[in-house]
């Protein structure tokens, strides 16, 4: 039944739909905002009110997307043979892509609501090639076929045990157990708990994002409600004492922090990580269901992620930077493959799911001292520079103004602390500090999987004998940077060498 060409299931109509409406949200809101205008009407001249029109445009585009999706679904096939897949889609241009097993790195699924209705899933199909996208996309197919896929082109691990021929003569030899036990693969599974995802959601750094979101939306309120009701919310708010005004605060907190443990929860739900052989399979996910499949040798470099709500706790979580992926797919630059753990319990957790990085953490060589003098200065310069500028125009709070200073002082010593590097054998350590993402890093690279490292520094650091290290690996083919600074001449000169030393071999 697999080897015959065949469609993927009709729920494929209605995602292509959502999927359209997603894509052309903006545009049709534009529309829709000509047709309710008086103005297209005149013009026109047409015998139709402001709202007949804004329906007939919503109509034609509804109409005009599901007989597209219809046809999309209809000119796209897929058919199983031997050791390949074969795809055929495309409406006006038509696309025929075979795929061999041999190229077929991972297979994933994701199940939303409307699939695990149908008990339907899609499929994403990544290769070894060089595209920017996904390379075979099963939008719904049912899930039992979905697993014997991914069990035929993936879990090849016992085939040999099952289709090794018997002797002529029909005696079957004994065969050792021990044997036997050796030569299956050996699994390994980490599940992580309702509490700790609860912990994880309130410490997320998308609560930060939350935060911006609800103050932008009650900054605005008054556009929602009409003067009058508007002027007695600010009347009551006055009337309340300074208890109330905490209470309010602590309930906005609670609520927020509250939509992040749910969102997180949503999203990490039933969040399980196993490996077998050569390969990491998560599952997570409570509303929408995902299955990855990551081959270790896709993996280049493994990091431990901790933003500001996490650092006082040492917590964290580990990721994980790949090579290929789909460049649209958010989680693509970085998959996230345990949601939270302790900083003391990452060694472990190595040692158990990736041993091939398996690392000492204890011992980290930090950048010079000097370092600090040199940023301190450079930082010294540009904020009294700017703050006789701003004492010229305001004179008044010279205190406050040399408190900033004085709090920047220490946030950058504090910041100073962080940078440090440790090189063993074929593996490279850095521990760095995101400013943008406004997160602590360790990453742990091979020396095979690094595209390129340099070194730089400005005249002055170059002086102090300190520098920059850059290094480069792949991801999502577009590539990754990590910055290290400032490390001293010497620390600088120790990585490069490593780095030249054996890196052909």
């Amino acid at each position: 039944m697999m080897n015959e060409m065949r469609h993927v299931h009709k729920l494929t109509i209605i995602l292509y739909v959502f999927q359209g409406i997603k894509a052309s949200a903006w545009s049709l809101i534009v529309l829709l905002f000509l047709g309710a205008g008086s103005d297209l009407n005149q013009l026109l001249n047409l015998p139709f009110t402001s709202f007949q029109l804004t329906l007939i445009i919503l109509g034609v585009f509804l109409l005009v997307l599901i007989v597209f999706s219809w046809l999309r679904w209809y000119r796209m096939t897929y058919q199983l043979v031997n050791d390949s897949i074969t795809i055929k889609h495309g409406v006006f241009i038509r696309h025929d892509r075979t795929i061999h097993k041999r190229r077929i790195h991972s297979i994933n699924f994701t199940q939303s609501i409307f699939h695990q209705v149908f008990n339907l899933t899609e499929v994403q199909i990544e290769t070894a090639g060089s595209d920017l996208e996904v390379d075979a996309v099963l939008k719904a197919i049912p899930y039992q076929e979905a697993v014997a896929l991914k069990e035929k082109f993936l879990n090849l691990t016992n085939t040999h045990l099952v289709e090794e021929e018997l002797p002529i003569d029909g005696e079957v030899e004994a065969v050792d157990e021990e044997q036997v036990e050796e030569e299956q693969p050996i699994i390994k599974e980490k599940k992580i708990s309702i509490y700790h995802l609860l912990i994880a959601g309130a410490t997320t750094g998308r609560v930060g994002a939350i935060f911006g979101i609800v103050f932008l939306l009650l900054s605005e309120i008054d556009n929602f409600l009409s003067e009058g009701d508007y002027e007695r919310v600010v009347d009551w708010v006055s009337a309340q004492s300074i208890v109330a005004y905490f209470s309010l605060v602590f309930l906005y907190l609670l609520i927020v922090i509250i939509i992040g443990m749910i969102g997180y929860v949503n999203r990490y739900g039933r969040f399980s990580i196993t490996r077998e052989s050569e390969m990491l399979y998560i599952e997570r996910g409570l509303i929408e269901k995902k299955s990855l499949s990551i081959p270790v040798s896709r993996i280049q470099a493994v990091l431990f992620k901790q933003n500001l709500f996490r650092m006082p706790f040492s917590l964290g979580a580990v990721s994980v930077e790949l090579a290929g992926g789909e460049k649209d797919d958010k989680e693509a630059m970085q998959t996230v493959i345990f949601p939270l753990l302790r900083k003391k319990e990452w060694a472990n957790f190595l040692k158990e799911l990736l041993p091939e990085y398996q690392e000492d953490l204890s011992e980290m060589n930090h950048i010079p001292r000097k370092s600090f003098t040199f940023k301190a200065l450079r930082m010294t310069i540009i904020y009294f520079v700017g703050l006789g500028v701003v004492h010229y125009f305001y004179s008044e709070l010279v205190l406050v103004k040399l408190g900033v200073y004085l709090f920047a002082l220490l946030g950058l010593y504090l910041l100073h602390r962080i940078p440090a590097f440790r090189r063993s054998g074929e593996q490279l350590v850095m521990q760095y500090f995101q400013v943008v993402m406004l997160s602590k890093e360790v990453a742990i690279v091979k020396k095979k999987d690094i595209q390129a490292l340099e070194t730089q520094g400005s005249r002055l650091a170059r002086r102090l004998k300190l520098g920059y290290l850059n290094l480069s690996i792949m991801n999502n083919f577009l590539g990754r940077q990590f910055t290290l600074g400032f490390l001293s001449e010497e620390q600088l000169e120790e990585i490069s060498e490593w780095y030249i030393s054996g890196h052909h071999d």
